[in-house]
């Protein structure tokens, strides 16, 4: 096996600055947006593959609080 190599990046030596205050509300929604899509993605698969209704009914239930804690 021929060895590794790797580069070196080189990272600016000053911090980033937010010319924005950091809206946390907007990051939420962003996190609760990417967490219905990923249930929405499961419970494709699972009806897909046959999975156990109870299963696919919790995760229904899972998005539809995703969905309404998005809306607030």
């Amino acid at each position: 096996m021929p060895p590794a190599s790797a580069h070196v990046i080189a990272f600016p030596s000053t911090p980033c600055v937010r010319t924005k205050p950091y809206d946390l509300s907007i990051a939420v929604q962003d996190w609760l947006d990417a967490q219905l899509r990923v249930a929405e993605h499961v419970r494709e698969r699972l009806v897909a593959d046959g999975a156990d209704c109870r299963l696919i009914a919790i995760l229904d239930q899972h998005a539809a609080f995703l969905r309404e804690a998005r809306s607030l």
